[in-house]
């Protein structure tokens, strides 16, 4: 098993394109299913976990796009709306009766404890795999 350590974003989002660049087209629908399977934790918002919710319109906001021409898959939140997002995601003195700041570093946070995008892509490989040997 290989444990992908990660301190930033940044970093993050460079290791899950290497591990696409490196896994092949199979591995891109991957991604967009890790990102869906992220917007749905995320969106289960709850005291100190997921997106804030006000009036949940931050969190009906939140998409998944991709993969674009690059293989690149983005979660993204707040539409027109975007500083507004981007404010209540980045700005820790905020205290939320539900929800969390940093919202989506904190699912990347979790995502990473369980083994990181090394681990789910090659879950979702052996997965398809399978289904291609039972065809």
């Amino acid at each position: 098993m290989t444990v992908v350590r990660v301190r930033n974003l940044g970093e993050v989002a460079r290791k899950i394109e290497a591990l696409a660049r490196a896994g092949g087209e199979e591995n891109v629908s991957g991604l967009r299913v890790i990102a869906e399977e992220g917007l749905t934790d995320i969106n289960a918002s709850r005291p100190g976990h997921g997106v804030p919710v006000d009036t949940g319109a931050l969190r009906r906001s939140g998409i998944v796009i991709g993969p674009d021409t690059r293989k690149a898959v983005q979660i993204t939140y707040g539409g027109a709306a975007a500083p507004y997002a981007l404010r209540q995601h980045e700005t820790l003195e905020y205290r939320h009766p539900v929800g969390e700041a940093r919202w989506l570093i904190r699912w990347l946070e979790r995502f990473e404890a369980g083994h990181g995008p090394m681990e789910a892509l090659r879950a979702q490989g052996k997965a398809a795999i399978d289904a291609a040997r039972r065809a």
